[in-house]
């Protein structure tokens, strides 16, 4: 449909029709039943959370929305905020007007029952040049799986059992890549290779998890076999008897718009003992993450 730039946040995001995850995924959507932007009434734009619309909370009135379109230019003034429960009606307006909308709180990784919205009014029409139609495509990454696992429904984000919690930062991450797709695509990678290593574990499948963890060898030492037994206790019980006892948090490290590590961390119920699950997933310059440290943390031994 566009891009919505938002210059005092650096951002600036393709606006595709609809609001579904395959939309929201990649850029922010244009909810079906509201206004055109530009148009009379209130057009609402949605966006993840943990993608562009992050920091929307740090607008203030009379910060601009810039909404380029095939042949005109729609500026907006942001006029207010508000917190509202799903479901929850919006007001719709007679003139022109614009709502952001995201998943609050806005650090969260999982659908909540609340929504921060952010409400402008349309102040000035431009003509828009067609070169201008060109948004920023952030890293999507792609993760290390063995072959038998490519297609195990057990580890497919659909099927993700986890109660996502938080996203945070390490380093010094840039604007630009905080308000872009690119750490949802980064959370969804070490959700799918923590969900693995859970499963691969918990079904004693050590050769999958040991090319999980080193997916370019060839043999397994005995040594690391040995090892490992000693290391992971999901692998003495079944997926059945494993429970979460926590949010799932991600951490990201990143300098400027290069993604160097990321992190993941849950408690787990199993036999009666909570435990600290600690992941840490390193990223190649192809942008392919790849799982390579776990540690399990007795709870009463851990400060995590």
């Amino acid at each position: 449909m566009g891009i919505l730039q938002i210059p005092s946040l650096s951002v600036r995001v393709p606006v595709l029709q609809g609001t579904d995850d395959t939309v929201l995924n990649v850029a922010a959507g244009h909810l079906k039943n509201s206004a055109e932007p530009g148009q009379p009434g209130a057009s609402v734009i949605a966006a993840h959370n943990a993608t562009w619309f992050r920091h929307i909370n740090r607008l203030k009135s009379g910060d601009q929305l810039v909404f380029e379109s095939y042949g005109q230019t729609y500026i907006y003034q942001v006029t207010g905020h508000e917190i509202a429960h799903v479901g929850e009606s919006v007001p719709n307006t007679v003139a022109p007007s614009m709502i952001l909308e995201a998943c609050y709180p806005l650090d969260a990784l999982y659908l909540t029952p609340y929504r921060y919205l952010v409400f402008a009014r349309l102040v000035a029409v431009q003509a828009t040049s067609q070169s201008v139609l060109a948004a920023h495509t952030s890293d999507i990454y792609s993760v290390q799986l063995p072959k038998k696992l490519m297609d195990s429904p057990q580890i497919q984000l659909a099927n993700n059992p986890l109660p996502m919690g938080t996203l945070t930062y390490t380093g010094n991450p840039s604007p630009a890549y905080q308000q872009s797709n690119a750490p949802l695509s980064a959370a969804n990678a070490i959700t799918e290779l923590f969900l693995a290593f859970v499963h691969m574990s918990a079904e004693n499948r050590i050769p999958e998890l040991y090319a999980l963890l080193h997916p370019d060898a060839k043999v397994i030492p005995v040594a690391w076999q040995k090892q490992i037994t000693q290391m992971d206790p999901l692998l003495h019980h079944s997926i059945q008897q494993v429970h979460y006892a926590s949010q799932f948090d991600v951490q990201l490290d990143v300098q400027g718009t290069r993604l160097l590590l990321v992190k993941g961390r849950v408690k787990i119920r199993v036999a009666g003992q909570n435990e600290w699950l600690r992941v840490q997933a390193s990223v190649s310059a192809q942008n392919v993450v790849t799982l390579h440290t776990f540690q399990f943390i007795p709870e009463s031994q851990s400060n995590p």
